[in-house]
């Protein structure tokens, strides 16, 4: 799990080392249970991410890591991999849904007051996006709001929570690993700092309920895409305002 966060938050030359690690791992469990262990396709699809991030040429995330995505679907495809069944549809009872759809509401406002707060690097949060003309934002905003959600559910609601699920047979940690790794990829990323990192936990929590109880990443990942829809509004109009973009 701490190569899985040092893939995002390193240095460029660390972050490779991370992700040929994980390769290395993944080599590993391969040999030692099968090319289609949980372990060996969390390892493939997290040393692929951390690989693609590294070489990104100063393209920002998450168009190198879905690129990485790409590239270990393709590979575990060739090695015999079928798509997971986190990845299918899954089924979801009245609670599960109500708890997804009550996420949507307290995540926006959340989100909203805590990058209005002042607390958001909106220089950093919007990087890239001052080269581009304004008009192509709301383009821009969809193609965040749909790519980042389908990079960071399969990677922690999906290959991680998986994998830990295996390792461990008890959902409840499964749960609270792949939150505590998603919240600490967000020390640096919007909403960013201690407290951000704290939220991202928290949030990452519940959608982590809602992929256990529903069996797939498909809620998760639709409740992932309102907040982000959100975050990029927010940013932004803010940056727009501040003249930062």
């Amino acid at each position: 799990m701490v190569l899985a966060v040092a893939v995002v938050l390193a240095p460029g030359w660390l972050a490779a080392l991370a992700g040929l690690s994980l390769l290395g791992i993944a080599a590993w469990w391969a040999r030692r249970d099968g090319v289609r262990s949980s372990g060996a396709v969390a390892a493939v699809t997290w040393g692929c991410v951390g690989l693609a991030g590294a070489l990104s040429f100063g393209v920002v995330w998450p168009i190198p890591q879905a690129i990485g995505l790409v590239v270990a679907a393709a590979a575990l495809g060739r090695a015999g991999v079928r798509a997971p069944r986190w990845i299918q549809p899954g089924t979801a009872d009245r609670l599960t849904s109500a708890l997804a759809i009550a996420t949507v509401p307290a995540t926006t406002a959340a989100l909203v007051a805590f990058i209005a707060s002042g607390r958001t690097d909106l220089e950093a949060a919007t990087e890239g996006l001052d080269q581009l003309p304004t008009w192509t934002l709301p383009a821009v905003g969809v193609g965040f709001a749909i790519v980042n959600p389908t990079v960071e559910e399969v990677l922690f609601r999906g290959v991680l929570h998986e994998l830990l699920v295996e390792v461990t047979h008890r959902p409840t940690v499964a749960i609270v690993g792949s939150s505590v790794a998603f919240g600490a990829i967000h020390l640096a990323g919007v909403p960013g700092g201690p407290l951000g990192m704290v939220m991202a936990a928290g949030w990452g929590a519940v959608l982590g309920v809602v992929r256990h109880r529903s069996g797939s990443i498909h809620l998760p990942w639709l409740v992932h895409v309102a907040a982000n829809a959100t975050i990029f509004t927010t940013i932004t109009v803010l940056a727009v305002r501040d003249g930062v973009l």
